[in-house]
């Protein structure tokens, strides 16, 4: 996890021109950015759901003798879908965000290219 917060530390428009230096100005270095941009706050939610799941029912799991496999995929799991699916519509917009800054910076399509050379 801290390694996590400490790459979120980084400005992430300074990260584009690495990411199109070391993949390259096809679609791998837009795609790795994209993921970038929207990894981090669909884990958070998701770690925050996995978290806020009732204690009885975590207690009930115990009592049946779930196994931890099955207490996350009939438990946590479920409990935690509105949140992850919350994390995944925030990180929807950033990541299209990042494609676009990828594009700004070295692109020969797409809607920063246009944005670009329009200018």
């Amino acid at each position: 996890m801290p390694l996590i917060i400490i790459s979120q530390a980084f400005p992430k428009i300074a990260l584009a021109p690495i990411f199109v230096l070391f993949l390259g100005f096809g679609l791998i270095s837009k795609t790795v950015m994209a993921f970038f941009m929207s990894f981090f706050p669909v884990m958070i939610n998701t770690v925050l759901g996995l978290e806020s799941v009732e204690p009885e029912l975590l207690e009930l799991m115990k009592v049946l003798r779930a196994s931890k496999y099955s207490s996350l995929m009939k438990g946590r799991l479920p409990g935690a879908l509105p949140y992850l699916f919350t994390g995944a519509r925030v990180s929807m917009s950033a990541a299209l965000v990042g494609v676009v800054i990828t594009e700004f910076i070295a692109s020969s399509e797409g809607l920063g290219y246009l944005i670009i050379r329009s200018r």
